[in-house]
């Protein structure tokens, strides 16, 4: 060891177990070497103040630097002194402050050497770094021997002259020594602690000075509660005066970095942003501003314009650099840019991922690159082959994760690209599969529906092996929810996944996020031991967040199991209930809503379910026709309901949400003949609506419509009416659409049309034109007696037409 070596070890006195001390000169060292680097006059200073404090000559600490000179721990680099390396402070550091491991501070020691650093305040901040790689050291043993708690103590005792030192050094100085203390162990604690004391004396003098860039610069990361909104405030103040000079980024990069801002000091900063850009956005550092601006998620519509037009400049001269990669990854997450910046950043990650031929840097933009949903076919074509060529250059990094998670959450792969990126991962996963992060690929692999047979078991197998050395991270539940959701997921893997669950929510304390108890729970296939922990856990979790935005995804999950009991059933009625009351103003899905229905109609409901669902066809317009058959099923088609019904048709007639809205109507509008003449005036506004082409009819929805309104044949006008509306249909475009639905596969359907016939409701090529096309239609029905009673009633009316003579005047349908 070079301390022994160089006769620098630190000696016990005497014999037996006694506590080791160092002596005065070596404490000298100590604080010499930690005073680096400084000119040679201020490190003969804190050597001489350590041996004044220990009563010997201060005259001697020259010849004490001269000997670590010569022997090479110090070196001179005109007009610094220099360690030559930082093992030198640390070792001298370390043998002198606290040289036995598992025993206390050597306090007198202690006491001496932190004395020197007060002797000039640029020397504070240096010993403060230099204490603090100390303690990170030590504490990789788990043992800092006292020594971060001393240093703690030692600065709130002696905060009024480090303050004084501070307010009495040249303010860059100061600035640099707070900067320093601030950063983090072992001082920042304790000076947040003694703020008053140390800091607020510097910054009521020289706050609003250039020199305090630094400070800023280096504290405003480090600093939250009320000192970093003060010094926030203080910050954005200093802009001010110095938002001018190219500097000022320094200081709005930190500013802009900050999550915690209030309203309307983030509104300041962002305008003291786009200030400074205005002038600055050619500069190279105005990247640094950009970024920290580009991620903002607050900026206002026009702020944002802005930023992006500033970014957009900026990129114009700097594509190929290096650095643009860090503009172009802020830039293409954000998802508000217009079509014209939209494409032109594209480009420009195209121009600058060709300018760099594969380079380990590209994920930086290919990954924010792959993530957009936006790219035209072509872009994402050309990103996906970037990215796999990317990933054949660097097969071997663990970093490769970063663009083999959002390639693999592609759904535009063709077939090849998808082989290759799970070929990849698997390939990648075979070596990393232990790593923590490993569950970024293994999430959106699993998440891929084209894995092979093969494929799938290695993914699982590799899930598994990483749950085996991460299963109770805050990682596993999402791993877990993504094997649940495999429907290739094996009984016995099943079974292991699901017992994992139990097992981490067993754990004492621990929660699982809602998506991945809704992916259990969403499994019919649990046993019901593992069913009844999963269940029981999913009604806390609804007792603890009924107003969280996955409560309705939570409910559709638990609804959706035959195992839930009666006392269950009763918590999950209040629990709905009250969801569907908080959410009336906004959607719920009509898969949702249609599962509350039948779930629970054959209970007491509240007494308000009429009204809640009259609210929800009011705010859901697009999803009444998913619930009518559930409203009917379970006697919640009031004339209220109907009447709701209505009103939304009104708005598109012909829109293809009216058009399921009335077909599915339409077979139980009959229970309602005081609402049937309303009924068909929606009907005839459909058809006054329909265009020739119309798609509405696609899968046979209008032609359903109109055979229900036949089986509930009335006499007198709404009879005559009904009639008149068929007519129109029979004669439109649209109609009798194949495949033909089987609950329009009725003769009598067919009977109606041909008596309208009969009764000469149609002309002779209207109803040889009908006749032909409800000809074809009925060939394309299931055999049986429908189909050939429609046949024969169809082939008698066109016998009659046969004797019938021609009409001279044309027909276009």
């Amino acid at each position: 060891m070079r301390l022994a070596e160089d006769e620098l070890e630190t000696k016990a006195e005497g014999e037996g177990f006694q506590l080791v001390t160092s002596s005065p000169e070596l404490q000298a060292c100590a604080a010499a070497a930690a005073a680096c680097p400084q000119p040679r006059r201020d490190i003969d200073e804190a050597a001489k103040r350590v041996l004044e404090f220990n009563s010997r000559d201060g005259t001697r600490a020259n010849g004490i630097i001269d000997r670590l000179l010569d022997m090479k721990w110090l070196e001179y680099h005109e007009p610094y002194v220099r360690a030559a390396h930082d093992v030198v402070i640390d070792q001298l550091l370390e043998n002198t402050l606290a040289p036995q491991a598992e025993l206390s501070v050597d306090h007198q020691a202690a006491d001496a050497i932190q004395q020197a650093s007060l002797g000039r305040a640029r020397t504070v901040g240096i010993f403060a770094g230099h204490l603090g790689r100390l303690l990170h050291d030590l504490a990789l043993d788990d043992d800092d021997r006292g020594l971060a708690q001393y240093c703690e103590d030692w600065l709130l005792q002696h905060a009024d002259q480090i303050g004084k030192v501070l307010k009495e050094a040249h303010p860059y100085e100061g600035s640099y020594a707070l900067g320093g203390i601030l950063t983090g162990p072992p001082w920042a604690a304790a000076t947040i602690r003694a703020w008053d004391r140390i800091v607020m004396p510097w910054m009521e003098e020289f706050g609003q000075k250039s020199d305090a860039q630094h400070l800023f610069y280096v504290a405003l990361p480090k600093l939250d509660g009320d000192q970093a909104e003060y010094l926030s405030h203080e910050a954005i103040k200093w802009l001010d005066s110095h938002l001018h000079r190219p500097q000022a980024q320094f200081v709005l990069s930190r500013l802009l970095a900050r999550p915690d801002l209030t309203t309307a000091a983030a509104k300041d900063v962002i305008r003291r942003g786009l200030a400074w850009l205005s002038e600055y956005d050619e500069i190279p550092e105005a990247q640094f501003v950009l970024q920290k601006l580009l991620r903002r998620r607050d900026l206002a519509h026009d702020d944002a314009i802005l930023a992006i037009t500033h970014a957009l400049v900026w990129l114009s001269i700097h594509t190929g650099t290096s650095e643009a990669r860090f503009v172009l990854d802020t830039l293409l997450q954000r998802r508000d840019m217009d079509a014209q910046s939209r494409s032109q950043v594209v480009h420009d990650a195209f121009v600058w991922l060709d300018s760099q031929d594969c380079s380990f840097e590209e994920r930086f933009v290919l990954r924010p690159l792959l993530r957009r949903r936006d790219l035209a076919p072509s872009e994402a074509a050309k990103a996906i082959s970037y990215s796999l060529s990317w990933l054949e250059a660097h097969t071997q990094s663990d970093e490769i994760r970063f663009v083999l998670q959002p390639l693999l959450q592609r759904t535009d792969l063709s077939a090849n690209d998808a082989a290759l990126a799970i070929s990849h991962s698997l390939s990648w996963l075979s070596k990393y599969n232990q790593d923590l992060h490993a569950d970024f690929v293994i999430n959106s692999l699993l998440s891929r529906p084209d894995l092979t047979s093969e494929d799938s078991s290695h993914a699982m197998s590799f899930a598994f092996t990483w749950l085996s050395f991460h299963g109770q991270t805050g990682q596993a539940p999402h791993v877990l929810s993504k094997l649940l959701e495999r429907e290739d997921l094996s009984t016995h893997d099943l079974g292991h996944a699901a017992h994992s669950i139990v097992a981490y929510l067993e754990t004492a304390g621990r929660a699982i996020p809602p998506n991945s108890l809704v992916s259990v729970l969403r499994r019919p296939d649990l046993s019901s031991e593992i069913a009844s922990v999963i269940v029981d856990h999913a009604c806390t979790w609804l007792d603890e967040n009924a107003g969280g935005t996955e409560v309705g995804a939570m409910l559709q999950a638990l609804l959706g199991r035959p195992d839930i009991d009666d006392s269950r059933q009763a918590l999950l009625r209040d629990h709905t209930f009250a969801w569907l009351r908080n959410k009336v103003s906004s959607t719920i899905s009509g898969s949702r809503m249609r599962l509350v229905l039948d779930h629970f109609a054959p209970s007491p409901l509240p007494a308000d379910t009429a009204a809640l669902i009259e609210n929800w066809i009011g705010r859901n317009p697009k999803e009444v026709h998913c619930v009518i058959s559930s409203l009917a099923r379970n006697g919640f088609l009031t004339s209220g309901v109907v009447k709701a019904i209505l009103r939304h048709t009104k708005g598109s007639p012909a829109g293809l949400d009216s058009v399921l809205s009335l077909h599915e109507l339409s077979s139980y509008i009959g229970e309602h003949p005081q609402l049937k003449a309303a009924f068909l005036g929606r009907v005839e506004g459909m058809l006054d609506h329909l265009t020739g082409g119309s798609t509405a009819n696609r899968q046979g929805d209008i032609d359903v419509l109109f055979a229900n309104l036949v089986h509930q044949s009335e006499e007198g006008l709404a009879g005559m009416r009904t009639d008149g509306l068929l007519r129109r249909w029979v004669l439109h475009d649209s109609a009798f659409i194949t495949p033909c639905p089987k609950v329009a596969q009725s003769s009598i359907f067919i009977f109606r049309i041909a008596d309208l016939i009969g009764l000469e409701y149609l002309d002779q090529e209207e109803s040889r034109y009908v006749l032909s096309r409800m000809k074809e239609w009925v060939m394309c029905w299931e055999s049986g007696a429908e189909k050939e009673e429609a046949l024969a009633r169809i082939q008698s009316f066109e016998g009659r037409l046969d004797d019938t003579p021609e009409v001279e005047e044309g027909f276009n349908p």
